[in-house]
């Protein structure tokens, strides 16, 4: 290899992580305490004095910090206002004449939460003092990508040694890959943005030199910025990575657990951050359990130590709580003699019951130990998600298809809702996958027990294996057809024979067919969405459920389109099943459950596992239905990580700074123009506005919806 080229590898990556040294944050602490932003404030002999009583400020909050105002200059000249911080000078700024102008200065004295503090904006003529805010930043963008603070603030973590260490030995390999030859037209789009790049980088490195401010870049950004200037050197990793050739440097075999593994990372990344964000750790959290519930759950509402080890909510709760308590009788022991009992804390119990699946592989992997029972629930989630995956990327090797496809499993919205809600989605599609895995090879009394399986974690899925079952008859195989039938169904048909002796005396024969009712006419509750969102009446002012109410039909619309094109094109099992599924997505009641979009999400995941499996022959397919199915995965991410209700909950966590962006959301920016008694009441910051609210604070409130609108079936 050229010396040349390893120096010149070697220099680039010196400058690269020398600008990571000094410009971009792993961890930064925002606080913004606005003391003016209600009423303008008129003068008094000249000046306005707003007094910061102790406590009002963060220990965030340390010198230099800005402080921003904004004025309104009444007078019919130029005038100069000046801003005094504890009767010393901050800074001095000039407004235009019948202007209204932001100020931008920074305080580098002394500051310390618990004292009293004084700030004097002091001006002549005729004026208003209209916004005052204290911060640690002069602003940044909505996901602290680029932060704009004080020269010379140090209010932010900076990468460490072996990190900057293991970054550069990355660089210099990066920059030592040969380039990809680019066409002409994206070459010169390689070089614009490089331009444009490099002029970021500059600007950031002598901001603090020729202005007042230092401009910063968080990791991520920083991540990006490589991925732009390195661009013609990555795509040849990024093809061997998606390529499906022989002389590929990975085994085809790994490379399915490559991708399950990304799957893992992406999923877990959600979990860790809402453990340690929302949670404390606590894995109950996720399940959402109801104190209500709890306390008329005669089983568990005398055991102190159960108790004080869960968190319990004050709202009704969400599904995965019904499955928890089931957890610790899941054959309906306890109380058989009066299995009433379990209504006044089940809300159907046949139809909870009758999913047993979920809280019989808790109770086994867990070892019977309660304490371990909701992180367990967890992981089983997390892992069925990665077994999809692994599944997922076999299936496509097995048909000649590019094993990338595990990664369609990050684009289900429905398993997103799923894991942070501790339902059991995920794994009745990772036994279904599986089962289909294992039929393709001819394995028809392990395809039968993983779909018995699948059946008894959420029955749905029925219509998968009677389709595939219909298609093994159809080709020939019917002693695989036979095996596989009854292999899946006998052990649901017991178990729904056992509930209906079990539960008949309360419930008559609904013990045994049981239906949530959760399907009507074709597009009739979707058109009842669309109108309750036109009239706002669909969760009023929250954006997020209204811009996903109006987004995710349309796309279980494009899903059904293409499920509907390959079945047309080339009727198959899953092609037929895919169809079905479409239909039964588009046939949704409002009532039951596009109440809160959250709920159809979760129902409506067989349709996109379907669409994945079909997707796997894609590429035999005319050039118009590939091109469609590629659009229905672009759209399905663009809502997975835009759209949803919880994306920006999501962005958050896949990305490095996400928790300390959470605790900033929620907790650091306050309003401290009301009265600080009420403040000191609450024993904590005083609520925003609807119309200031942050994305962390809209999703809690999207959650706790979805917590009151699961509308459970009627019993």
């Amino acid at each position: 290899m050229p010396s040349a080229r390893i120096i010149r590898a070697s220099v680039f990556s010196f400058l690269l992580c020398l600008f990571l040294c000094t410009r971009v944050v792993v961890g930064f602490h925002p606080f913004r305490a606005r003391l003016v932003s209600r009423e303008p404030i008129s003068p008094v002999d000249n000046v306005v004095r707003i007094v910061v009583e102790p406590g009002r400020t963060s220990g965030d909050l340390v010198p230099p910090f800005a402080i921003i105002a904004r004025v309104s200059n009444g007078a019919g000249a130029r005038q100069q206002f000046t801003i005094r911080v504890d009767e010393r000078e901050a800074c001095n700024r000039s407004v235009g004449t019948n202007r209204e102008e932001r100020l931008d200065c920074a305080w580098r004295g002394d500051w310390s939460p618990g004292t009293r503090h004084t700030i004097d904006v002091i001006g002549a003529g005729v004026w208003n003092l209209r916004y005052l805010e204290l911060a640690t930043h002069h602003g940044a963008t909505r996901a602290f990508d680029l932060i704009v603070a004080p020269a010379g603030s140090d209010n932010y973590e900076r990468p460490g040694l072996v990190a900057v260490t293991v970054v550069f030995s990355l660089l210099v390999a990066i920059f030592l890959f040969p380039e990809y030859p680019l066409r002409r037209g994206v070459r010169w789009i390689h070089r614009s943005v490089c331009v444009v790049v490099s002029c970021l980088l500059v600007l950031s490195v002598a901001s603090p030199f020729v202005s007042p401010y230092t401009v910063l870049l968080s990791r991520m950004a920083f991540f990006w910025v490589v991925c732009a200037l390195a661009t013609p050197r990555l795509c040849p990793l990024v093809y061997y990575a998606w390529s499906n050739q022989r002389e590929s440097t990975w085994r085809p075999r790994t490379r399915c657990v490559i991708y399950a593994l990304v799957v893992l990372a992406l999923y877990g990344a959600v979990v860790r951050y809402r453990l340690q964000n929302e949670f404390d750790g606590n894995y109950s959290g996720f399940l959402q359990i109801s104190k209500k519930l709890f306390d008329a759950n005669p089983m568990l509402s005398g055991n102190t130590e159960l108790r004080q080890s869960l968190i319990l909510n004050d709202h009704g709760g969400y599904d995965g709580q019904f499955m928890y308590f089931e957890v610790f009788d899941p054959f309906l022991y306890q109380y058989r003699d009066h299995v009433a009992t379990y209504s006044a804390f089940i809300d159907a119990t046949p139809y909870r019951f009758g999913r047993i699946g979920f809280s019989l592989l808790t109770r086994v992997f867990a070892l019977g130990r309660w304490q371990v029972y909701p992180l367990t629930m967890s992981w089983l989630i997390l892992g069925a998600l990665c077994l999809s995956s692994v599944c997922l990327g076999l299936l496509a090797l097995r048909v000649g298809a590019n094993p990338a496809w595990g990664l369609a499993i990050i684009l289900i919205p429905g398993f997103w809702q799923s894991l942070q809600a501790s339902l059991p989605e995920p794994i009745a599609a990772a036994f279904l996958i599986g089962g289909y895995l294992c039929l393709v090879r001819h394995q028809a009394a392990a395809a039968g027990v993983l779909f018995a399986i699948s059946l008894l974690v959420r029955e749905t899925g029925a219509i998968f294996v009677a389709c595939v079952v219909v298609g093994t008859f159809i080709v020939g195989r019917r002693r695989e057809g036979i095996t596989v039938a009854a292999m899946s169904l006998a052990p649901v048909l017991a178990w729904r024979a056992y509930l209906g002796w079990a539960l008949y005396s309360d419930w008559g024969m609904q013990a045994i067919l049981f239906s949530g009712n959760n399907v009507g006419t074709p597009l009739a509750g979707i058109v009842m969405l669309w109108t309750a969102i036109g009239r706002g009446n669909y969760f009023p002012g929250l954006w997020e459920l209204t811009r996903a109410g109006i987004s995710y039909p349309i796309v279980l619309i494009i899903g059904f389109g293409i499920a509907l094109a390959f079945a047309i094109r080339r009727p198959t099992a899953v092609g037929i099943a895919a169809v079905i599924y479409g239909l039964m997505a588009l046939s949704l009641t409002y009532s039951s459950v596009w109440v809160h979009v959250g709920n159809a999400q979760r129902t409506t995941y067989e349709l996109f596992v379907a669409v994945a499996l079909i997707s796997l022959v894609n590429k035999e397919q005319p050039r118009a239905l590939r091109a469609g199915v590629f659009a229905f995965w672009m759209v399905t991410a663009a809502y997975t990580f835009i759209w949803t209700f919880d994306a920006q909950s999501i962005r958050d966590a896949i990305t490095p700074y996400g928790g300390v962006v959470h605790r900033v959301h929620s907790a650091s920016i306050v309003d401290v123009s009301r009265s600080s008694s009420a403040a000191a009441a609450s024993n904590q910051p005083p609520r925003r506005d609807d119309a200031r609210r942050m994305p962390a604070e809209t999703e809690r409130e999207s959650r706790e919806s979805l917590a009151g609108r699961r509308s459970p079936p009627p019993q």
